[in-house]
């Protein structure tokens, strides 16, 4: 098992097994023989139905999983995953604001507005297209009421929060300047 895969890149049924647990983060259900392997490795711990990796086996995936530092595929990866962070982050974001209101209490899905709101930027958010750009009005955790743009160009999302206004009027002349400069090359 601590062995890198052979020159054809062939793994086990357990490391197989392993990297699956690791990245799923468990499984439910009888352990098959592979999985059964890991527990007595050291490598996962059965509780009841659930089975989970250990640090141990963590760790171990970790080691069947890299590349050679500094090679031309850890630089690809790297890009990939540099490209991914943005994204991951605003995911989570969206997915928290669909589990938990504005103010930390738990989301009963009692006001459709909110979700509404939620569930069409989650879309956007999430979702390849042209280029363009989803406006929103958020609450910021202080209870204050935010205009928010959320910018797709070259398949990149990026969040431009606007500051809180007085009495929520948000057409300033610097709110319509830094609007200009965000539409400024959509979709050409």
């Amino acid at each position: 098992m601590t062995e890198a895969p052979d020159s054809t890149g062939q793994r086990d049924a357990a490391d197989d097994a392993l990297i699956s647990l690791v990245i799923r983060g468990m499984v439910r259900g009888a352990p098959d023989d592979a999985t059964k392997q890991l527990v007595e490795q050291g490598f996962a711990i059965t509780k009841g139905p659930i089975t989970m990796a250990t640090p141990q086996g963590t760790a171990e995936a970790g080691k069947l999983l890299r590349v050679p530092p500094g090679s031309e595929k850890e630089q690809e990866i790297d890009k990939l995953f540099d490209g991914f962070l943005p994204v991951n982050r605003r995911l989570r974001d969206v997915c928290s604001a669909w589990q938990t209101r504005p103010d930390g209490t738990p989301n009963d899905h009692s006001d459709a507005v909110y979700d509404d709101g939620i569930s069409v930027l989650m879309d956007f958010v999430d979702s390849s297209g042209p280029d363009a750009i989803a406006i929103t009005v958020e609450t910021t955790l202080e209870g204050e009421i935010q205009p928010c743009a959320y910018v797709r160009r070259d398949g990149d999302v990026r969040e431009e929060p606007f500051d809180p206004a007085w009495m929520n009027d948000f057409r300033t002349e610097d709110n319509r300047a830094r609007l200009g400069e965000i539409f400024a090359g959509l979709g050409g």
